[in-house]
């Protein structure tokens, strides 16, 4: 192959043909990949920017294939070389010239994204501490095994949860959602599909992590056995199983409904399905066979952890008729799924995150990546394959005949590979849970109201008694023990002139955290940043405790406190929508500046406020109405707006070192995205997902790419009469549950595409000129939030409704909240919706999935308007009288839990 640096580009000219049909199939049907077949598509291009890291790695089992991963939407790409040399060279000088561009253009590759985009290859990251791919961009083997130990320890440490440690080792050990030869493989960790309920705290619920699929059975596992001890050849060494536990075929068995591989499993079958018998029926059989067929030793694939449109058959495919009678749809779920494929994989997904599993998953880790893999440990484990599934079993490039070479590669790629071995030594278990870590997961009723910060102080001569007022406060007093003081002290700076305001300008309209700073903004835009302290930013690093620092969560010293120039408009309701914060990606070298976000204005821009001043820096107008809403991505890469115009506009935030701070944002919009009929009231935006979600007054919620702006599905917020056929909950219940096993954040579910009606690129361009949806007025959508497990919640008013869905455009459930909801906010992990009511300043939290209420704290008699739920998942609420309380562990149950954290 020939590569070319063009224009910062990395093209890929005059490819090679890539051997293993499923694999050029597989490209050909999705073109995730660069299409080795296709004339009319021969290059491909990507931005070089735009690389997040490079893996050597395994195809047929030789280190000759490059895997790229990208920061931004583009899919990962997999491209196998002719030999380990070429692989090793074209990587290499990728990575080269990748470090320059992107030192060039001032990115901070230390800046990543915790748990981003942990099963979508190598985006796995080690929670609030930082993740283990920091300051990673070439990964050979030997690097590969170096992750693989940071990965460990982060998982021990319970840093990222049980899905995304799985995830990382299946991507360092060459798994690829790209080769079906070499797919993600998983565990089956539930045993238990005809109970009607799903207990977790069962142990029989459970299979036994510690045995091979093929020894579970131990009457099916006395056969293996015997025939291990009777074999002989003398090519060919002994082995328990013909069959491996992942194989390309296993892969389409599962995944038959979905596209590409319903195509794949027609080719591969002659231009039909298999007869119906054969094919994905119910999971119960399923594993049933596994315990049973003396062929069937298959493990699972991710998406049983996250992804149930793959057990719905939305293509309508006509499957066949079993012997039965009975016809194939979609995949007959255990009793205790109720029926639904989103409950199924919900509670497969809390199985696999409870502390059962937790407690054990190590031991199948062992098996799969680790020292039970080889060797005498994997005779005994009973877990021994057919040799060829090996790496170094075979040196195909010492086979010249070139009819055996053709032999062996299909063998290799038809009969499953066994992943690289990632530990030579016994896996340690994981670390005891530490609830203080995670307050909402195993204990919410132990958040309680540990400090209350007061108004902030309306004019430069009354300072001293706000500073008065707040050394009282149990937030002062733990900041002024670690070094601390409180109120407006020497940092402080007023603007000159500043009046005293109305009363209702003391309300909070927004509350946020950034680089250990909070910032906090009122309705008469008395802009105010404090240090914040937790154990985090107390130990300087990640997640540590120290006997000398006095663990505390709360505000710190005032750094500033100043009234802005940006008044918001009559016509706009200020609200959380309006504002955001955002820092750009920087240089290593350089500090990096952030700015709060504010639109709402007269002259229908957005504004950049500098959080080192508090100064206006920069005012930006493309809009037609004023802007209503906003929201910025994760890595600070891009803005998002909404305007009464109808339209929302994707902007790209500058990256350059070489910049100048006021320039910001670049003056044009890099989208204009169509499709509302009326105010754009609300919007949400994640990278990981590259998702733009907005609603509006019309009733509509619409999805689009964020990186391409294509139009994804529109939907109405359900009606009263459609909304009781989905599971619902009152906010009547105020008795908190202790504990809830739920899943952690992990790979995040994909998204179909459907054409749109009207969405142009800002050139004006149509990216589709097609419409096939049409979506009813529902009611007007208030304010939504997507969280990072791929859940859509909003919020109407007009009914006093919070309706969740999936981002594929499935309704989960609806709750009735029985009063306004000024402000609401997930959690970090995904699992959880915290809102805040603007009647008696209640804090309720709830399950993001059913919206089921899991606590209700008691409000204080004043509208919350402003929320936020930190990383530490204390939760931030700011009234309208201008009071910011905040929910945590208690300042002794924090020291009691942190003494025992595992580091």
């Amino acid at each position: 192959s020939r590569w070319r640096r063009l224009h910062n580009k990395l093209a890929l000219l005059s490819p090679r043909s890539s051997s293993g049909k499923l694999l050029e199939q597989l490209v050909t049907s999705n073109q995730k990949n660069v299409d080795f077949h296709n004339d009319v598509k021969r290059h491909r291009r990507w931005p070089l920017g735009a690389v997040k890291r490079i893996h050597i790695t395994r195809y047929l089992l030789r280190f000759s294939a490059v895997e790229i991963f990208f920061s931004s939407s583009y899919a990962p790409v997999f491209l196998n070389f002719s030999s380990p040399l070429n692989a090793k060279d074209v990587a290499t000088r990728l990575a080269n010239l990748t470090h320059v561009i992107q030192r060039n253009r001032g990115e901070n590759r230390e800046r990543s994204s915790s748990g981003g985009g942990g099963a979508g290859g190598a985006g796995g990251g080690a929670g609030v501490g930082g993740s283990i791919w920091d300051g990673v961009l070439l990964v050979d083997k030997r690097r590969a095994l170096d992750l693989a130990e940071r990965a460990k320890a982060a998982w021990r440490r319970r840093e990222m949860c049980n899905f995304e440690y799985l995830m990382v080792l299946n991507t360092l050990a060459g798994r690829s959602y790209n080769d079906l030869m070499q797919y993600p493989v998983f565990p089956w960790v539930v045993a238990d599909y005809t109970s009607e309920e799903l207990d977790l705290n069962n142990p029989d619920t459970f299979r036994d992590l510690s045995k091979p699929i093929g020894a579970l059975d131990e009457k099916r596992f006395q056969m293996f056995e015997d025939r291990y001890h009777g074999f002989a050849d003398p090519d060919i060494p002994s082995f328990f199983y013909g069959s491996h536990y992942s194989t390309a075929g296993i892969v389409l068995f599962f995944l038959l409904r979905m596209e590409p591989f319903a195509t794949l499993n027609v080719s591969l079958q002659g231009g039909k399905f298999d007869h119906a018998d054969r094919l994905f029926h119910s999971v119960a059989s399923a594993w049933a066979n596994c315990l049973s067929n003396t062929s069937d030793v298959k493990e699972l694939i991710p998406e049983f952890y996250y992804h149930p449109e793959f057990l719905v058959n939305k293509n309508g495919y006509f499957l066949g008729v079993r012997q039965d009678g009975q016809g194939l749809g979609d995949v007959v779920l255990p009793p205790w799924a109720k029926g639904s494929p989103e409950t199924f994989v919900r509670r497969s997904r809390e199985a696999l995150e409870c502390e059962y599993v937790s407690s054990r998953l190590h031991e199948w880790v062992d098996l799969i990546f680790g020292f039970r893999q080889r060797g005498q440990e994997a005779i005994d484990a009973g877990n021994v394959f057919y040799y060829l599934t090996y790496e170094g079993s075979v040196d195909l490039d010492a086979i010249t005949n070139p009819f055996e070479r053709a032999s062996v590669e299909d063998q290799i790629a038809n009969f499953g590979q066994t992943p690289l071995q990632l530990f030579r030594k016994p896996h340690p278990r994981r670390g005891p849970p530490v609830p203080v870590l995670r307050p909402l997961l195993f204990s919410p009723s132990s958040l309680e109201l540990t400090s209350q910060l007061p108004p902030p102080a309306l004019t430069s001569s009354s300072s001293s008694s706000a500073s008065a007022s707040a050394a009282a406060s149990p937030s002062a007093l733990a900041a002024s023990s670690s070094g601390g003081g409180a109120g407006v002290g020497s940092g402080a700076s007023l603007s000159s002139g500043m009046g005293q305001p109305g009363e209702g300008d003391v309300a909070v309209v927004f509350v946020g955290l950034v680089d250990g700073k909070a910032v906090t903004l009122t309705k008469g835009q008395l802009l105010s940043l404090r240090y914040w302290i937790s154990p985090y930013t107390q130990s300087g690093a990640s997640f540590t405790f120290s006997g000398s620092v006095e663990p505390y969560i709360g505000f710190g010293d005032s750094i500033f406190l100043r009234r802005i120039g940006a008044p918001i408009s009559s016509s706009v309701e200020a609200t959380p929508n309006c504002f955001d914060i955002l820092q750009p990606p920087t240089a290593p070298s350089t500090s990096a500046p952030s700015y709060l976000l504010t639109c709402g204005h007269w002259d229908n821009s957005f504004r950049c406020v500098s959080l080192s001043d508090g100064k206006v820096v920069r005012t930006i107008r493309a809009h037609n109405d004023v802007v209503t809403c906003l929201a910025v991505s994760a890595q600070g890469t891009s803005i998002v707006t909404g305007s009464a115009d109808t339209t929302v506009m994707v902007w790209e935030v500058e990256r350059t070192a070489r910049s100048r701070p006021e320039h910001v944002v670049y003056d044009k919009p890099r989208l204009v995205l169509c499709g509302h009929d009326d105010a754009v009231t609300c919007i949400a935006v994640r990278s990981e997902l590259d998702l733009v979600v907005s609603g509006s007054t019309d009733g509509t919620i619409i999805l689009y790419t964020l990186h391409r702006g294509r139009f994804l599905r529109s939907l109405a917020l359900p009606s009263a009469s459609s909304s009781s056929s989905l599971p619902s909950n009152t906010a009547g219940s105020t008795t908190p549950k202790k504990s809830l096993s739920v899943s952690a954040s992990g790979r995040l579910l994909g998204v179909s595409p459907v054409s749109s009606p009207r969405a142009i690129s800002a050139s004006g361009s149509k990216s589709s000129s097609s419409s096939s949806t049409q979506t009813t007025r529902g009611s007007p959508v208030h304010s939504l939030v997507v969280s990072t497990s791929g859940v859509v919640v909003a919020y109407s008013e007009t009914d006093l409704s919070l309706h969740s869905a999936s981002i594929n455009g499935e309704w989960l459930s609806s709750a009735d909240v029985s009063e306004r909801i000024g402000a609401m906010a997930t959690t970090a992990c995904g699992d959880f919706l915290v809102t805040g009511g603007s009647s008696f300043g209640g804090v309720v939290v709830r399950s993001i999935f059913t919206l089921e209420e899991i606590i209700r704290f008691d409000g204080q008699g004043v509208p919350v308007t402003a929320l936020y739920v930190a990383p530490e998942e204390c939760i931030l609420v700011g009234l309208q009288d201008g009071r910011i309380l905040t929910y945590s562990v208690d300042p002794q149950n924090l020291k009691k839990g942190l003494a025992h954290y595992a580091l």
